[in-house]
């Protein structure tokens, strides 16, 4: 998570004058067979650029996501 956001910072996706004002939360999950840990830093890396980047954006929009809302899922949940 620390290598993505200093690599956000880098981007200019977060302003270096903000970083002190500011606080990340995350929720991350490994699947216990990860053999590869590389992989696993470089997969969570991206996936905090990628997070941070779509926030910069302001996507997805507030639309999407309350329209997504009521059925949350991804590969590895969906709600029943």
């Amino acid at each position: 998570m620390a290598g993505g956001v200093c690599d956000a910072v880098g981007e200019g996706l977060i302003a270096q004058g903000q970083i002190d004002d500011l606080c990340l939360i995350a929720a991350v999950w490994v699947d216990p067979a990860a053999a590869d840990e590389e992989a696993v830093y470089a997969n969570n890396r991206a996936a905090t650029v990628a997070a941070l980047r779509a926030g910069a954006l302001r996507r997805p929009t507030l639309a999407d996501v309350l329209a997504a809302g009521s059925e949350p899922a991804n590969p590895y949940f969906r709600a029943r």
